[in-house]
């Protein structure tokens, strides 16, 4: 009895078996995926089979006959790769997993072109390169543009694909470059520019990208040195012309110190680099000194149009020089020449000088060299006296200039 019972029981697993191997076959991912490549392969082989076997097998269309299983493949090829490209120009997260509140495109997705609103638009190499409002193919209204890094270039509002309006510019790391009104990615209007550490630089008016009009500028510590107008990024500084000191201190902030002789006055004004010279104002009702000349520590002379560095270019600017050549230095001169030389020691011999120190912000001199020359280029303009230090006769560069009233 126990072996019929075996032998039932073998026939049974065998047959248990083979169903069993069969459907693991069946249902294992390798023999489903080759499956459908044959399926797919014999769907294919059909498709681009065009070769038509009799008369009933072509379209007529006008004096041509076209195979319709060409035409039956080139309908489903057509549709593929348009379904494929349909496909892509999806936003992310269409079918879930993504942000549903905001679409995220491609910069070069098709949709893309006809969409208002608030977007995510993704940089060719994949990154978010912006979020924001588009209309009319373009960023217009608020949005934020990013760097490849993922930090922020700038953030706030776009016109035309530009920086167009009140925004935020900031350095690569980060950190605040500019804050304030933007024309077509350029500073204009009211703004305020921080140095990469952080303190700020400058706030006030700027056109075209440069500090023009009126502004405070800032030093190292964030502090206020100076407050009055800007040109092209450069301060102004014949507005200190016809100014008294006291007029001069509300202008300039920063660290000075003042130099006197028995007939002469001058000060330094180190945090941007200039001196102004004075006249004594005993004789004045007020008493007050006034600012006759002053001196800027610059290779270049701003302009409307640029920047001047050589003497040719000043006297296509001015014209022909009112006078040039030799001349000795007057106390002013010698404190400007002097600072100067503590920037460049090599190109520059300072003028000796006698001096006593009673404080830091006060220089009493003695006596200096005043047989020192300087070789000047000079031009009248406008009712003012522009003078450019040249290195020595014959040099294309100068060193400094002076501005001075003539009257």
């Amino acid at each position: 009895m126990n072996q019929f019972f075996n032998t039932i029981f073998s026939i049974l697993r065998s047959r248990v078996t083979k169903i069993w191997t069969k459907l693991r076959l069946w249902t294992s991912a390798k023999f489903i995926q080759t499956r459908l490549l044959v399926l797919l392969r014999k769907f294919f082989t059909q498709i681009l089979d065009v070769r038509p076997r009799n008369k009933k097998d072509y379209y007529s269309v006008f004096h041509w006959l076209v195979s319709k299983r060409l035409a039956f493949a080139v309908v489903i090829i057509l549709g593929v790769f348009c379904s494929f490209y349909l496909f892509s120009c999806l936003p992310q997260g269409f079918f879930g997993g993504g942000d549903s509140t905001i679409p995220t495109y491609r910069y070069d997705a098709l949709p893309l072109k006809f969409y208002n609103g608030t977007v995510r638009i993704l940089a060719k190499d994949g990154h978010l390169a912006y979020q924001g409002e588009v209309s009319k193919v373009q960023c217009n209204g608020e949005g934020t543009l990013y760097g490849i890094d993922g930090l922020k270039i700038y953030e706030g509002q776009f016109a035309k694909d530009m920086y167009n309006g009140s925004g935020t510019l900031y350095y690569p790391s980060e950190r605040l470059r500019y804050v304030g009104q933007f024309v077509d990615n350029l500073f204009q209007g009211q703004g305020t520019i921080y140095r990469e550490n952080g303190t700020m630089e400058y706030s006030g008016e700027f056109q075209n990208g440069m500090k023009n009009g009126t502004g405070t500028l800032y030093n190292a510590a964030a502090s206020p040195i100076f407050t009055g107008t800007f040109q092209n990024d450069q301060i102004l500084f014949q507005e200190f012309l016809g100014k008294s000191a006291a007029q001069a201190a509300e202008m300039y902030s920063g660290d000075l110190i003042s130099y006197v002789s028995t007939s002469e006055y001058a000060v330094s004004m180190n945090e941007i680099g200039a001196v102004y010279a004075a006249t004594d104002g005993s004789t004045q009702l007020n008493g007050e000194w006034t600012i006759s000349e002053i001196y800027i520590l610059s290779e270049s002379f701003p302009t409307e149009d640029g920047a001047i560095d050589t003497i040719n270019d000043l006297t296509d600017y001015f014209g022909s020089p009112d006078y040039f050549g030799s001349s000795y230095v007057t106390l002013p001169e010698a404190v400007t020449i002097n600072l100067l030389a503590q920037k460049d020691p090599q190109s520059v011999v300072p003028v000796e000088m006698q001096t006593d120190s009673p404080f830091i912000d006060s220089v009493t001199v003695n006596s200096y060299d005043k047989n020192y020359e300087v070789y000047i280029y000079t031009y009248l303009k406008d009712g003012l006296l522009y003078t450019f230090y040249a290195p020595s006769s014959g040099q294309e560069t100068f060193l400094l200039y002076s501005i001075a009233l003539t009257q």
